[in-house]
Formats: C-alpha cells, sequence, structure tokens
C-alpha cells in the first residue's frame, strides 16, 4: 500500500468515526474510531461513500438535501437532521467547522457532511505519481461527502450506487456550484477523477447502476490522438457525422427539451502534438462548431481550458449530450468502439489463455 492510499484511508476512517458519533451516540463513534484506526485501509475499503473536492467552503442547507433525497427515494417518508461537529482546532473560524446532516428513509441512514478544510494534508500528496490526481488534490480547500451508515441488507455496489444518486441531485439542483468542485474521490476504491474531466456529464455518470465503474473508466481513459486506436477513432467518426442531424436537432432545442452537457470531440494540434479533447458547444453557425475547451490540456501547452474554440463540422470525431432527466448519455461513439475493442482484446487473451492449460 503506498502512503497515499494509507493517507486516503485513515482520513475517511476519521470522517466514518466522527459520523457514527453523530448517528449512534459520541460513544459508540468513538469506539468506532478506535477500532477501525489499526486497520484504517479495510475500514474504507467497506465503507460505501463518495466526496466531491472543492476548491472553497461550500454551504449546503437543510431543504436542499431533503429536495435531493426525496428526488433519490420518492417518499415523503424521511427525515434529515443537522448535526453540528465540533472541532476545537478550527472553533475560531465557524465557515470551517464540519457540519452534517442525517437522512434517515426506513432502516436505512446516510450522512451528507460538508468541511471548510483539505480531506489530506500537503504532505499526503508526496504518495502520488499521477500529475492529474495531485493537480485535483493541490487544488482542494473542501469537501462534501455522502456516506453510507446503515443500509440493510444492502450491497456495497447498492450502498455506492445510493450515495451517488444522492450527490447527483444536489449537484443537479446546482446546490454545489461547479466552479467550486475540482475533483471526485472515492476513498474505498482509492479512485480520484479531476471535475474537468466529467463536469459536462457528471450527473448522468452518478446515476449510472455502476457509478464506480463508469468513474474509473472515465480517470483512467488514455490521452488519444486520431493516431492512436485509428480503427476506433475512425469507426466513432463515421457514427458521429452520420447521426449529426440529431445532436444538432437536441442542441438547437435545448431549451425547451431540457437537454445538457452538449459536447463534441476534435483532435487539436500544436507542431506534431496531437490531442483528442472535448468542446462544450456553445453555437452551431455555417457549418462550424463554437465552443469552450472542456478539457485540462495534457501534451498542447498552447491551450488552456475554457478557452474559445471553433473548429468545423467536418473536424467532429464524437459527440455527447444528456437527457432532460441526466439518466442518459447519448453519442458518445468512441467510448463505445474503444469499449468494444478492448472486451474483444479480453476475450481473445482469455481464449489463448485457455489453450496454454
Amino acid at each position: 500500500m503506498n502512503s497515499l492510499t494509507l493517507s486516503v484511508a485513515l482520513a475517511f476512517t476519521t470522517l466514518t468515526g466522527l459520523v457514527a458519533a453523530v448517528v449512534h451516540g459520541a460513544d459508540d463513534g468513538a469506539k468506532l474510531a478506535l477500532q477501525s484506526s489499526g486497520n484504517g485501509a479495510e475500514s474504507a475499503e467497506s465503507a460505501a461513500a463518495i466526496v466531491l473536492l472543492t476548491t472553497r467552503s461550500v454551504s449546503l442547507s437543510e431543504v436542499q438535501i431533503r429536495q435531493a433525497a426525496t428526488q433519490v427515494w420518492a417518499t415523503d417518508q424521511l427525515t434529515v437532521a443537522r448535526q453540528d461537529r465540533v472541532d476545537p482546532a478550527k472553533s475560531s473560524d465557524r465557515a470551517l467547522q464540519p457540519l452534517t446532516w442525517v437522512v434517515r428513509v426506513g432502516k436505512r441512514t446516510c450522512s451528507v457532511s460538508v468541511e471548510g478544510t483539505p480531506f489530506l494534508s500537503a504532505d499526503d500528496l508526496q504518495g502520488t505519481d499521477d500529475a492529474a490526481v495531485r493537480g485535483v488534490l493541490e487544488q482542494h480547500r473542501g469537501w462534501v461527502s455522502v456516506a453510507s451508515v446503515s443500509s440493510p441488507q444492502a450491497s456495497p455496489e447498492l450502498a455506492i450506487a445510493e450515495c451517488s444518486r444522492l450527490l447527483a441531485a444536489l449537484l443537479e439542483q446546482q446546490a454545489i456550484p461547479g466552479t467550486a468542485i475540482c475533483g471526485v474521490m472515492l476513498p474505498a476504491d482509492e479512485l480520484v477523477v479531476s471535475w474537468s474531466e466529467i463536469a459536462a456529464e457528471a450527473v448522468a455518470l452518478l446515476r449510472t447502476e455502476h457509478p464506480v465503474s463508469a468513474l474509473r473508466a472515465r480517470a483512467e481513459a488514455p490521452i488519444l490522438s486520431a493516431g492512436q486506436n485509428a480503427a476506433a477513432v475512425r469507426q466513432a467518426a463515421e457514427i458521429a457525422r452520420n447521426s449529426w442531424s440529431e445532436f444538432a436537432v437536441a442542441f438547437e432545442k435545448r431549451r425547451t427539451t431540457g437537454t445538457s452537457g452538449h459536447s463534441i470531440l476534435a483532435e487539436f494540434t500544436e507542431g506534431s502534438l496531437r490531442e483528442l479533447m472535448w468542446l462544450e458547444v456553445v453555437a452551431l453557425k455555417d457549418g462550424r462548431v463554437y465552443g469552450r475547451l472542456a478539457n485540462k490540456p495534457t501534451r498542447l501547452r498552447s491551450l488552456r481550458e475554457g478557452a474559445e474554440l471553433q473548429v468545423s463540422q467536418s473536424a467532429v470525431l464524437d459527440w455527447v449530450y444528456v437527457n432532460a432527466s441526466r439518466s442518459e448519455l447519448h453519442g458518445a461513439w468512441l467510448a463505445k468502439q474503444l469499449t468494444d475493442d478492448l472486451t474483444a482484446a479480453e476475450t481473445d487473451r482469455a481464449g489463448v489463455d485457455k489453450s496454454r492449460k
């Protein structure tokens, strides 16, 4: 286990103990914190929680959390109670004081916690060599977590899916401003995803049946150029161009239909360097696509995330948008092609391995 993994595990174990102290009483919470302090990684791995990393302090209200919870569980038979967790080290600044809301739906209990201090300290960052992960962790100054405290007969996968849907509902009602978010962390899965990579489709990803897999796929997506995985890029581009009218209509009617996250994929160059990146579309006019760069360039130094750019419609290699309920992603043809290629490769490899036995 590397030092970053251990730091994440121990940080989350502390959070688990604090939440338990609020939900079950101070004595039980203290016992849980002590019991798990000796095996932080194991405790974190069994916990169902998702953490939103923020660049500044954010606030939530009981009304916002109740509205989000009602959307997830579709029942009025739920309670939301705010529980203040006083941290003596932050007593001089009320804005930094940790807050927790306990949501109870039948026998199911989860928590929503807000803190105005980093989830990990600067020393903990020494544990990662991943530049993207380091960048997210260096930016964050606070966090919001949604954790399953008790969910009888629910598997860890179902528990984390419920946590993810609650977070998605909070994001959808803009209770947490997107401009204040820099990343998403799944402590039990040792996963950190940059917000800039998923902002346009975050709600849809969080609402999938398997949000951990969906987020991991985005985090582990390779840096591509049209020269890499050429067959997949070529096939995706052909599908995207043949179905362009669907995207164009969805974009033009977005204000009446409620679709969102309209983005296109194109290749950008800088000398001999090439990189595929997404543009968040702001206009379609005269065969050209106008938008803002939705990615933080990894190879190209002349471009910056948020830069206003335009490309020819003929240069579009893929497109994507989210339906009105933010539960379904349309397009994403390249991802589907790459997934098919990976599945085929794994099938071939399995056949080879079997033949060697």
